[in-house]
């Protein structure tokens, strides 16, 4: 009888081991397709496991990995949410879930997973050892410390405790001085402090970490554009835009700055290569479309007008803007239209009745265009009172 048992628990171990060297195989096949650029096979493969194994932790710490990297952050989310019901003390799933929690702005959760992993007295590693996957840390290896505090620092930062965000993020210095997203990071919230001379300290060191910084550039041009050196900030948001070609942010600033420096074609340029990253960007086709406006080309303006309100029918200003042009084309009822929508939507749009007055005067409904008058002046604007009470009053 013990002669049985022996053999049994043998036979077992020998499957129970050859049963863990098929799912390392597996798992490096997943890892091997994410390094060649093949997502979607990679998370087929994880899936294929999860399926025949549900109860192994591992793979959905990988095609949470996945997943994010896909941008499909909420689909993470939940491998993340199974993956710790299956082992509440996995260290990266613990770093990972608080990481995909800050990028989805669930910031008080974050902390939660955060501190949890920060204050654990041991980390687990996993029985099976794996590559990274798109640079997040795998549960092989234990946790560096200043990594935990980092992403505790971006929590604080999302909640506006920046005091605590900047103890968080010097403790991550002294751990590991130089690093650019931390110095980034601590910039952010000294720019959000208002220390913007610090902000500044803090974006150039990260950009003598690493030139090609996208998001370092960006910060830094936006910060430098708010003081009023224009030429300084191009020269950063060009460098963002080098760095990183479909990173969209520079564009849209860069193209605010030219906008208002009324460079309406080098801003249109900017402004169309944030709809060809982004076809669906509300902003940027209202921006696009006040440029025609400026370049006398109305027609085009209202195309631009129409795709924004596609993705917004409740946007107040491509309304209002739409009203403008056919004023301008004396398409008067078309104009009395758009504003009467812009109204109904925003009913303390001031901007929308002066307009939809100035329309009723060309019409010469002189008593619905001083009833609007009067309803702009009480909104605030001071055009509107003028015009009242020399014409009304």
């Amino acid at each position: 009888m013990r002669y049985f048992l022996t053999i049994l628990i043998l036979c077992l171990s020998i499957q129970a081991f050859a049963q863990y060297q098929e799912l390392d195989k597996q798992l490096s096949t997943a890892v091997k397709a994410w390094d060649l650029g093949e997502p979607a096979q990679a998370y087929q493969i994880l899936t294929e496991v999860i399926r025949s194994r549900p109860y192994f932790a591992e793979p959905y710490f990988l095609r949470a990995q996945v997943l994010q990297g896909m941008g499909q952050a909420a689909a993470a989310l939940t491998d993340l949410n199974i993956l710790l019901e299956l082992n509440s003390h996995h260290a990266g799933g613990l770093f990972f879930r608080g990481k995909v929690r800050n990028n989805l702005g669930q910031f008080v959760l974050a902390k939660k997973d955060l501190e949890q992993l920060l204050n654990m007295s041991r980390v687990e590693t996993s029985t099976i050892i794996y590559q990274r996957i798109g640079h997040q840390v795998s549960n092989s290896k234990p946790i560096s410390e200043e990594l935990v505090l980092a992403q505790l620092g971006i929590a604080d930062i999302g909640l506006g405790e920046f005091q605590s965000a900047l103890g968080y993020l010097n403790r991550a210095l002294r751990i590991k001085p130089g690093t650019c997203e931390y110095l980034l990071q601590r910039g952010k919230a000294h720019e959000l402090m208002g220390e913007w001379l610090k902000a500044e300290s803090d974006y150039r060191q990260a950009l003598a970490s690493d030139p090609y910084h996208e998001e370092a550039n960006q910060a830094l041009a936006g910060l430098i554009d708010a003081t009023g050196r224009h030429q300084e900030a191009a020269y950063f948001f060009d460098q963002a835009i080098n760095a990183n070609p479909d990173f969209i942010l520079p564009f849209q600033q860069r193209g605010y700055q030219l906008f208002l420096e009324q460079d309406w074609i080098a801003a249109l340029s900017d402004f169309q290569k944030v709809l060809d990253l982004a076809p669906e960007d509300t902003e940027a086709w209202y921006m696009t479309a006040l440029i025609y406006s400026n370049i006398d080309q109305p027609h085009e303006a209202l195309r631009c007008f129409g795709k924004a309100l596609q993705l917004n029918p409740q946007h107040g200003q491509a309304l209002v803007g739409i009203g403008n042009i056919q004023l301008q084309l004396q398409r008067y009822e078309e104009a009395l239209a758009a504003y009467a929508m812009a109204i109904f939507h925003h009913p303390h749009f001031k901007e929308a009745y002066y307009k939809r007055g100035l329309t009723q005067y060309q019409l010469g409904n002189i008593r619905q265009y001083c009833n609007d008058m009067i309803k702009a002046a009480e909104l605030g604007l001071d055009a509107a009172l003028e015009a009242w009470e020399g014409d009304c009053g």
